[in-house]
C-alpha cells in the first residue's frame, strides 16, 4: 500500500497518519507482513441510481477491489452502501460510486467514514 500524508488526502476527516500508525486498525501483524490500514465507508448514493445496474456494476467493482460489504435500493430512489477494506481500495471504491455505471447519473455521494469491523472476508452482495 502507497503511504499518503493526511494533507494530501482529499476525503473529509481523513487521518491517513494515525490509520497508518495504528494497530488496531491493521492486518498482517505477523513478522515479515506489511501492516495494513483497513477503513470502512457508509455511502447513500443520489440521482439515477435504480434501474441503470448500479448495484449489481457495485457489486462487481467492490469484488474486484477485494472489499466486504453490501448495496442496497432505498425506497426514496438512492442507494445505500457499506464497503469495508483496505483504506486505499476503499477510496477507490468511494470515487467509483461518483461515477457509476456508465447508464447511471451521480448527483452525490454522502461517505462517512468509521471503524472497520473485526467480520472481515464476508464478501460483498446485494442486500435486500
Amino acid at each position: 500500500m502507497t503511504a499518503v500524508s493526511a494533507s494530501a488526502c482529499r476525503i473529509p476527516s481523513c487521518d491517513t497518519a494515525s490509520a497508518m500508525t495504528s494497530g488496531r486498525d491493521t492486518v498482517g501483524d505477523e513478522p515479515g507482513l506489511k501492516s495494513v490500514a483497513r477503513a470502512s465507508a457508509h455511502l447513500v448514493v443520489s440521482g439515477l441510481v435504480q434501474g441503470v445496474f448500479y448495484r449489481q456494476s457495485a457489486v462487481d467493482e467492490a469484488r474486484s477491489l477485494g472489499l466486504d460489504g453490501w448495496v442496497r435500493n432505498l425506497p426514496d430512489g438512492r442507494v445505500e452502501a457499506e464497503a469495508e477494506g483496505e483504506r486505499d481500495r476503499v477510496e477507490a471504491f468511494v470515487a467509483w460510486c461518483r461515477r457509476g455505471p456508465p447508464s447511471a447519473r451521480v448527483d452525490d455521494v454522502e461517505a462517512t467514514w468509521g471503524a472497520p469491523s473485526a467480520a472481515a472476508g464476508r464478501g460483498f452482495a446485494v442486500r435486500r
